[in-house]
């Protein structure tokens, strides 16, 4: 509903930067183009999950996105595409 709104008052992109409950849910609903995941290597313990999404059958159904790979240093940054651009 809120991206529907947004939408309708000629917002044609949104940022969204969340935990792993927003995200999670964004993709769920297929209302996400891009994600942007950045991996770092360090080894931290305990913590929150990383994305919950909903349990799939078989591994057909699985998102398997374009991903471009970018060094940021010693981390790394997936450019994550889940759905083709629409014309504006």
């Amino acid at each position: 509903e809120m991206i529907s709104a947004l939408a309708a008052i000629g917002l044609k992109r949104l940022l969204i930067e969340g935990g792993s409950r927003t995200l999670s849910s964004f993709i769920d609903h297929h209302c996400l183009d891009h994600l942007h995941l950045i991996m770092a290597p360090m080894l931290i313990g305990g913590g929150y999950q990383g994305l919950q999404l909903a349990a799939i059958k078989t591994l057909d159904s699985a998102l398997r996105p374009a991903v471009t790979l970018y060094h940021l240093g010693h981390d790394l940054l997936f450019d994550c595409v889940l759905k083709k651009p629409q014309p504006i």
